[in-house]
């Protein structure tokens, strides 16, 4: 059900906002790929789930995190969308 998708959406993005330790691992889970396959229209609360979490997610080694200037490198989502729509998630 399209609400129940929704409210998914939002609960997540509501718990791991103010967790950066569960948001750092949120690719681990295939989250993104799970919201990326959904073939639903109700977009709205997956992509404030998105935005808040692409850039925070720890897909990189420590020495890396700081040297990365292109947003497709800064985000997990770089590998999977092209930069031209992360640039318009943002």
């Amino acid at each position: 059900s399209p609400d129940i998708v929704a409210t998914a959406g939002s609960l997540l993005k509501t718990i791991l906002e103010h967790n950066d330790e569960r948001m750092k691992c949120l690719f681990l889970t295939g989250a993104f790929f799970f919201i990326l396959s959904y073939p639903g229209s109700n977009f709205v609360q997956l992509a404030h789930l998105l935005l808040c979490s692409h850039q925070r997610q720890a897909f990189h080694s420590a020495d890396d995190a700081g040297t990365k200037t292109k947003l497709a490198e800064k985000s997990f989502l770089g590998s999977i969308l092209p930069e031209s729509l992360l640039h318009i998630l943002e």
